[in-house]
């Protein structure tokens, strides 16, 4: 005789009878798997987003330098020249000193001597001795200041002179006398440069004035990921950057003042200043070589990192096509060969 079984208790007899070892550790397998899927997605939602506030960090930087030059001189450069007096170049001109005011202007006196400042410095100088190779940047201890808007071409020549006792000594017979077939080196070719070339030594004063970061040492001391001077990963964002403004004419023609150069760029050009900036990060990891223990003295080696990733062998020079096609618009995010860092490099931006 059956027994009458009702049919909860049937449910639960076949409940713990039907249950092997095998079917839990499937069950625990699929737990695993599906956390495995969460904690890599999650890693890419990060990465994402890291990617996604450096860039924004590094725009910022950029819509900040634009509206510089809302301010009352209407120039960016004028307005960085004046905040900060090591930036390169020179700020202003003035008139001829004294009642038998010269035609023509000379730099301010800003040290208050009474007496014009020096000249700025230009590319090329004593650093560029070699004659078969005169498209090199300034020297480490300034900026790359051009004689020409960069990736226009040269519409004026610059003739033979050395510069005063205890300058350097300037090349200018690299533009004047150097004509060949060769398009990277012959006058009048466009004034072309590697971004290698910008210079990054002013990323703190910049980014100090900018409103970024509070002063220079906080940029130097505070690497928190959360703070705006810095990438995603904790490590500083770099802004490099290079002038235009023409030198002094040190020529022999009586005729020519020296500022013969700057009326003719302004002539041709319709401007004779501007500064050409790009931002750089170095993402989650930084190359051995690069790896900054002050980075004060390692920012250039710091650049360099960035630029050798984000820049093939094929973009290194940044030419007159560059300007007008760039191979980038915005923030590249670039990776090494191995895809084990990631950097980022903004198109350099031009700023009157």
């Amino acid at each position: 005789m059956m027994a009458n079984l009702s049919p909860s208790s049937c449910l639960r007899a076949s409940w713990q009878g039907g249950v092997t070892l095998l079917e839990i550790l499937i069950v625990l397998m699929i737990i695993l798997v599906l956390a495995s899927f969460m904690i890599v997605g999650l890693d890419i939602i990060e990465d994402r987003r890291s990617r996604l506030v450096t860039s924004q960090r590094m725009d910022h930087v950029l819509n900040r330098l634009a509206q510089i030059g809302m301010g009352a001189s209407g120039s960016v450069v004028y307005e960085l020249q004046t905040a900060i007096p090591d930036l390169g170049g020179t700020r202003r001109f003035e008139r001829g000193m004294g009642v038998d005011a010269a035609p023509y202007v000379l730099p301010e006196d800003r040290s208050g001597d009474g007496s014009p400042d020096p000249w700025h410095h230009v590319f090329p100088h004593s650093d560029a001795v070699s004659y078969g190779n005169p498209v090199v940047s300034g020297a480490d201890d300034r900026p790359l200041i051009m004689a020409y808007p960069w990736g226009q071409e040269r519409k004026y020549r610059i003739g033979t002179w050395q510069g005063d006792d205890g300058d350097d000594a300037y090349y200018w017979d690299l533009y004047e006398q150097h004509v060949n077939n060769d398009e990277d080196f012959a006058y009048p070719a466009a004034e072309r440069h590697r971004l290698h070339e910008l210079w990054p030594r002013r990323s703190a004063q910049l980014l100090s004035y900018l409103g970024v970061v509070s002063d220079v040492e906080t940029y130097h001391g505070n690497r928190s990921p959360k703070q705006a001077w810095n990438d995603a990963w904790g490590h500083p964002l770099i802004v490099a950057y290079a002038l235009y403004q023409p030198p002094k004419y040190r020529g022999t023609n009586q005729s020519r003042h020296p500022d013969y150069y700057l009326q003719r760029a302004q002539d041709l050009y319709q401007y004779n200043r501007s500064i050409y900036v790009s931002i750089g990060a170095a993402g989650p990891d930084i190359s051995p070589y690069a790896f900054v223990a002050d980075w004060n003295i390692n920012m250039t080696a710091l650049w360099n990192h960035i630029c050798d990733i984000a820049m093939p062998d094929e973009e290194t020079t940044w030419n007159e096509r560059s300007f007008h096609r760039n191979p980038w618009s915005g923030t590249r995010i670039a990776s090494d060969e191995s895809g084990e860092r990631q950097v980022f490099l903004s198109a350099p931006v031009e700023f009157r």
